[in-house]
């Protein structure tokens, strides 16, 4: 996996420790959990990367890994209190028997699948939490991560990856589908990728052109003085959806002139040096 991934919490809650727990989905993606009784050491939430078809009809929740290729997590979120959490990383063979754990006490961390291992399952363990916002779970291979930086906006769905070393000048958009278990962004790109996430439930016409909007006012920001008109003409979108005329959103653009956004996009780390995991074995 060379690609970056942000894991979504899914409604099914076979994999949600709701026992005494409140559970509340967000339109958003995020979700608000609690359950300030669960003892600790207990998993909130588990992804695994391993199907159990016949048993829910579940697809993997985690992506494939290559071995020996080091790998880092974050979590995207708050806690209450803000230590009440660590994440923990279970490691089998294909016989499903336990071959490592990688403990971390903090909400970020380095780990490499081991040789032996088959599978993992990536564990949210309760501490002492009272409440719990999740907004997403990033997992990206740490080596292409090193060229590029990586910005998000949860609450709109909206993702920003920036090569370090710009080759060319312009900005791309890209329309994607919002999966059941997260998107998958591409981390090597050539110029600042712009990825706005669609949901067919929750996005229309006007909705999207809002992103859109959204993301123009954040490219403004990053290139000051420029005519709407210049500015577009270095924009190429891709994937737009079967609602979204091309012609008429250009012209939307220019009509309405965007302003700059100074605060759309927050950074995410993709590596951390100091934070490895505590393995057992």
């Amino acid at each position: 996996m060379h690609d970056l991934v942000i894991l979504t919490w899914p409604r099914e809650l076979n994999m949600t420790n709701n026992f005494g727990a409140i559970v509340d989905y967000r339109l958003s993606g995020q979700v608000d959990y609690s359950a300030p009784m669960l003892p600790p050491g207990l998993a909130l939430h588990s992804w695994e990367s391993k199907p159990f078809f016949p048993a829910n009809r579940q697809s993997p929740s985690l992506p494939i890994l290559r071995h020996n290729q080091q790998y880092h997590f974050q979590f995207i979120g708050s806690v209450t209190p803000h230590d009440g959490i660590y994440f923990q990383i279970t490691y089998t063979d294909h016989l499903g028997d336990r071959e490592s754990v990688d403990t971390f006490k903090g909400v970020e961390g380095n780990f490499t699948l081991p040789k032996k291992a088959a599978d993992y399952t990536i564990g949210l363990m309760n501490i002492d939490h009272e409440k719990l916002v999740f907004q997403g779970l990033v997992i990206n291979a740490v080596e292409p991560a090193n060229d590029v930086d990586f910005f998000c906006n949860m609450a709109q769905r909206i993702y920003l990856v920036a090569p370090k070393k710009i080759n060319r000048s312009g900005y791309q958009i890209i329309f994607q589908k919002q999966q059941r278990n997260g998107v998958m962004l591409a981390m090597k790109v050539k110029v600042p990728t712009y990825y706005i996430t669609v949901d067919d439930y929750l996005d229309d016409s006007t909705s999207l052109y809002q992103k859109v909007s959204l993301v123009i006012g954040d490219i403004r920001k990053r290139l000051p003085g420029r005519p709407i008109q210049e500015l577009l003409q270095q924009v190429e979108m891709s994937h737009l959806p079967v609602e979204v005329s091309p012609t008429t959103l250009q012209q939307r653009l220019i009509e309405d002139n965007p302003k700059s956004r100074q605060n759309l996009l927050k950074p995410v780390s993709l590596q951390t040096i100091d934070q490895e995991g505590v393995s057992e074995e």
